[in-house]
């Protein structure tokens, strides 16, 4: 992670600021819909996770992940080789976005046939 440019990492204070941003204020006073992770997981359906190889918020995604399975929610996780976060947005005509949209396709359609 250390060798990625600036650009491509998420200090702290980026992640904060990214979650203020989309709650509208302190994460702290997030509702569990917002913040999925700051609550109890239990109960809620199947998820599929992706992860990018260097993303700084990789950790948090593999966190959830575990809480996941610990609370008896059917998890799929998939590590994308070589991205970075936010790839999707950028690369999907390369290999590591077509892995991961093979994944997620195939999620969806795992949903639509259940």
């Amino acid at each position: 992670m250390a060798g990625l440019p600036r650009h491509l990492r998420f200090t702290v204070e980026d992640c904060i600021r990214t979650a203020e941003n989309y709650v509208g204020g302190p994460v702290s006073m997030a509702s569990s819909y917002a913040m999925p992770g700051y609550a109890d997981p239990a109960g809620l359906p199947p998820t599929a996770l992706l992860a990018c190889e260097y993303d700084d918020a990789r950790g948090s995604t593999e966190l959830f992940a575990a809480e996941l399975e610990r609370a008896g929610v059917p998890v799929s996780c998939f590590l994308a080789q070589g991205a970075v976060h936010g790839h999707l947005n950028h690369t999907a005509g390369l290999p590591e976005g077509q892995a991961a949209l093979d994944f997620l396709a195939g999620e969806l359609l795992a949903v639509r046939r259940a």
